[in-house]
């Protein structure tokens, strides 16, 4: 027998392409345009019967956000090249204030939903405060963007740096009780 010839009218191709327009099984979403007779053109969309949606697109930086990243920026650089010039104690502050704008983005940046980014700009104000000579405040944020999510060797990299910040702090705070003890002992007669 004969395969009929399929003389679909455009109406019926249309009807059909909207039905499935991936020549899938299930439902899909979609939206397209397309000529209706006698008119412009409309939109027509496909819901797909309830089925979740994938995870929604981050949002755009803000003015403000774009702002603030930029003072970060230049901020960034001069203490890079004050360290690179070998004028450390002229960097020092400069590498706090960048951690302060760093650690004032995350959360903006949280808030529009690019979370990996924010964790990124965590990192960056944890590296901050550490080259500020700061390596509490460094420590506490590279704990919060390992609370987020990361790459497993950047993950590895963060918790490399955040245990080189709890060496040191632990060696202070040992410096300061062997000191202590030392001053102590000369004060006491014998």
């Amino acid at each position: 027998m004969p395969k009929a010839r399929n003389n679909h009218t455009p109406e019926e191709k249309v009807a059909q392409a909207l039905s499935n327009p991936l020549g899938l099984d299930v439902p899909t979403w979609w939206s397209v345009l397309f000529p209706l007779a006698g008119t412009g053109l409309a939109c027509h969309t496909i819901v797909g019967e309830g089925k979740p949606m994938g995870k929604p697109r981050a949002k755009q930086y803000t003015r403000a956000l774009e702002e603030v990243m930029g003072e970060k920026s230049y901020i960034l650089s001069k203490a890079q090249a004050f360290s690179e010039m070998g004028m450390a104690e002229t960097a020092h502050p400069l590498w706090a204030s960048a951690g302060a704008y760093e650690e004032r983005i995350a959360p903006l940046l949280d808030l529009l939903g690019r979370d990996l980014e924010a964790s990124a700009h965590r990192i960056s104000a944890a590296s901050c405060y550490e080259k500020a000579g700061d390596p509490s405040r460094a420590a506490n944020l590279y704990r919060a963007a390992l609370s987020g999510p990361l790459a497993e060797d950047v993950r590895g990299d963060v918790q490399r740096m955040l245990a080189g910040c709890l060496v040191y702090l632990a060696r202070s705070a040992k410096k300061r009780i062997t000191a202590r003890g030392g001053q102590q002992a000369a004060a006491t007669p014998t």
